[in-house]
């Protein structure tokens, strides 16, 4: 078990950051589970990626296939992860546990090549399996053997570690026309 915890994205969470009050992933200092409001994704959002970046923390959102913005939009994350935030999206999304349009736009994200990490979103011990399984069978069906070996294995253990996470070049080949019209 490693320490840290999914904070939600708030204008004030780069002074959190400052103050030693945000728990990084396993304390390193280097990644922050962050997720978005339900609903939107506000107007501040990439500025306040954008400063935890300077300040040398690079920021996971978590599940973001359940912001209703990105569900309906899924170019709303590909703008966040082409400016360095990673992905993380949840197992219960990519077999519909959250409902068709959060498993519609996770597998709209793996198959562009956005995706870095899988999340159980379990909030304690002993609640992370039950999609487990099947969320990696889904995964592989849709990204390969290596884009799921990369999403489960590799990339998380770059987190875990605390090293930096290189960007996905398959996010920057596969930019879908939604995409081009999503960003500014």
């Amino acid at each position: 078990m490693l320490a840290g915890a999914e904070v939600t994205l708030d204008p004030a969470v780069p002074r959190w950051v400052v103050a030693g009050l945000a728990p990084t992933l396993g304390d390193a200092g280097r990644h922050l589970l962050v997720s978005l409001p339900q609903a939107e994704v506000p107007l501040w959002a990439r500025q306040v990626l954008f400063q935890l970046q300077l300040l040398g923390v690079r920021p996971i959102l978590a599940h973001p296939e359940r912001n209703a913005a990105i569900a309906q939009n899924p170019a709303l994350a590909y703008v966040m992860a082409t400016h360095g935030a990673l992905l993380q999206v949840d197992a219960g999304s990519l077999v519909g546990r959250y409902g068709p349009a959060a498993r519609r736009a996770a597998e709209i994200l793996v198959r562009q090549g956005l995706v870095h990490c899988l999340g159980s979103d379990a909030h304690r011990p002993g609640h992370a399996g039950a999609d487990w399984a099947a969320a990696v069978g889904r995964l592989e069906r849709l990204a390969g053997a290596r884009g799921m070996e990369r999403i489960t294995r590799s990339t998380p253990a770059l987190v875990v570690s605390g090293a930096r996470v290189p960007a996905e070049p398959t996010a920057r080949r596969r930019r879908s026309s939604a995409a081009r019209r999503a960003l500014p």
